[in-house]
């Protein structure tokens, strides 16, 4: 999570196996929107990063990621 008023890291996420080279970063059009999106190359996942709910956590900028859509690679053997 990154801090766009103060410039700084506030906390990373992993996203484990499925999130080896991530790609690109979505954010919403919504300039108050406090989700994106996390596309990753080498799995073909895409992960949603939000903020939790307001609550003490919310305050210290910790955020969550869900699995979004997970494309399994399929090859053709006939050729």
């Amino acid at each position: 999570m990154w801090n766009w008023t103060t410039h700084e890291l506030i906390q990373r996420i992993d996203l484990g196996d499925e999130g080896y080279i991530p790609l690109e970063i979505r954010f919403l059009h919504d300039p108050t929107a406090t989700e994106g999106y996390v596309g990753c190359a080498l799995s073909s996942t895409i992960f949603r990063f939000y903020r939790t709910p307001v609550s003490v956590e919310f305050a210290k900028g910790r955020g969550g990621q869900v699995e979004v859509i997970s494309i399994q690679l399929q090859r053709d053997m006939s050729s």
